[in-house]
């Protein structure tokens, strides 16, 4: 295995730890915009310290993924790198510019928002009784 070829294994966790986490996020905000009455405080507090739980593997992998791969792209980028000889120049610096996703700070504070916003539809949101509008 080359290191492309690592990286791109590196980009492509990154996308899944982004899939799986928009997945939990939308079920979790479907879940309470479809409910027909508000939730218990208790049940606010289970659901808070599951998705909690959630948030935390998920940065954990985040985290580590997204270092390993800003310190392969700064490699990659340096002077001394032996580019592959099957590939221009001018390829390779297109693919380190896609591989380059920023560091981890990037994405943790994306995630950070998002997660605020989770957190604040479970805790308020699902405390409120629910708009009752007719769909007709």
């Amino acid at each position: 295995m080359n290191d492309l070829d690592i990286a791109y294994k590196l980009n492509s966790e990154i996308v899944t730890f982004w899939q799986f986490y928009v997945a939990g996020f939308s079920a979790v905000i479907g879940w309470i915009l479809s409910r027909d009455n508000q939730w218990s405080e208790s049940k606010r507090l289970a659901v808070l310290i599951g998705v909690c739980l959630f948030i935390i593997f998920n940065v954990s992998g985040l985290y580590r993924t997204t270092s390993a791969m800003h310190d392969i792209v700064s490699v990659l980028m340096l002077a001394s790198y032996q580019i592959p000889t099957e590939i221009s120049p001018e390829v390779f610096a297109s693919i380190i510019d896609r591989l380059d996703t920023g560091d981890w700070h990037l994405h943790i504070g994306a995630h950070a928002v998002a997660d605020a916003i989770l957190l604040y539809f479970i805790w308020v949101v699902a405390g409120r009784r629910p708009d009752k509008k007719s769909d007709g």
